[in-house]
């Protein structure tokens, strides 16, 4: 089974997101960029992702991150990646 990079994100609402942790424009590291409301944005080239849907809310990125389902129980994060 191949490793996945997920980013795990809580907005101020407390609102936990999980997502592929790679800018679909640079394939850098969403982790090393910011997070601002339910966006994050790209250390690179400041390509912004909704974190809830994945969707691609600027340029230069056009393509949406992968979301997965998470569910918070207790204090476990329990994300669904699948196979």
């Amino acid at each position: 089974m191949a490793e996945t990079e997920v980013l795990l994100v809580r907005n101020s609402a407390g609102v936990v997101s999980a997502l592929h942790d790679r800018c679909t424009h640079a394939e850098v590291r969403l982790s090393e960029g910011t997070l601002e409301g339910d966006a994050v944005e790209c250390p690179a080239h400041g390509a912004k992702f909704d974190v809830h849907s994945g969707r691609a809310l600027c340029m230069p990125a056009i393509k949406a991150v992968r979301c997965y389902a998470v569910r918070v129980e207790g204090e476990s994060v329990i994300i669904d990646i699948p196979e």
